[in-house]
């Protein structure tokens, strides 16, 4: 293949957006592009909430009556229904990663975080920020959405710790200061009886009686790590007690939770600081 050709071949395959959808999470799609400068979007609008982030290039976005130059390192938002386009300048690269999120789902969300009494959608005012945290936060928050080797509750967890980020930094929402310790006793529990099981955010909710916005906040105030990094370790504590019994490492790894042997290697070495064999003998 010519050179020509190739780099043909290349812009093609990287101007090609890439979705992301699950069924355990039926609320977010993901959306990414490495190379858009070809692609050009008239006026249009979305049923759900979206939000973005520039990875490279510029470009003009247009958001009803707004109009703002957008770069690297922006974060931009339309509210359900707005009229927008952000297409790039000239002939520049242009990249970017978009969540759409059900309006339903993050209108419960701000109801929990202490908006909507009526339980009504809260819009947001700013179209576009460039607050550092949000932009870091929404590309670590879609590389766990797309990796296949993430289980649910994490990326459960995960969206529910961005998108409460975005309504406490961009919409001023109250902190619950309760911290209701006995609740999240029984989500403690509750996540070590059920340490080697595919465990789901919802899961954990309903056993501790607790809203999943709450849940994740207060947890690890509580417990100092998230809920899925407790799963996890209480699933290494478990692999421990089976390699002591001298069980086979590849055995134990699916007995305890874990996708493959390789995955347990990974993260015991992580957590306990030598691998399952070592530990074993």
């Amino acid at each position: 293949m010519s050179t020509t050709k190739a780099a043909i071949t290349h812009v093609n395959r990287t101007s090609q957006p890439r979705f992301w959808r699950s069924d355990a999470l039926p609320y977010i799609e993901a959306r990414s592009i490495e190379d858009g400068r070809a692609i050009c979007y008239a006026r249009h609008s979305h049923e759900t909430f979206s939000i973005g982030a520039v990875t490279g290039g510029r470009s003009v976005y247009v958001n009803r009556h707004a109009r703002e130059w957008t770069g690297a390192g922006a974060v931009v938002l339309m509210n359900p229904d707005d009229v927008h386009a952000c297409n790039p300048v000239a002939d520049e690269r242009w990249s970017y990663r978009m969540l759409h999120v059900d309006v339903a789902w993050l209108m419960d969300l701000q109801h929990e975080l202490g908006f909507s009494a009526n339980c009504a959608f809260r819009a947001f005012s700013q179209t576009m920020t460039t607050d550092a945290a949000l932009f870091d936060g929404l590309n670590r928050l879609h590389g766990i959405l797309v990796d296949s080797e993430t289980d649910v509750l994490r990326k459960q967890s995960a969206a529910i710790t961005f998108f409460t980020e975005v309504q406490q930094r961009l919409n001023r929402a109250p902190l619950c200061g309760d911290h209701a310790s006995r609740q999240l006793a029984r989500a403690a529990e509750f996540i070590a009886d059920n340490c080697t099981r595919a465990l789901r955010l919802e899961d954990i909710c309903e056993a501790a009686g607790l809203s999943a916005s709450h849940l994740i906040r207060a947890f690890k105030g509580r417990y100092g790590m998230t809920p899925h990094a407790y799963l996890i370790n209480r699933r290494i504590q478990y692999s421990r007690a089976q390699l002591r019994r001298g069980r086979m490492i590849a055995e134990v790894a699916l007995d305890a939770g874990f996708a493959d042997q390789a995955h347990l290697q990974r993260t015991f070495k992580r957590l306990v600081a030598a691998t399952p064999g070592q530990y074993r003998s």
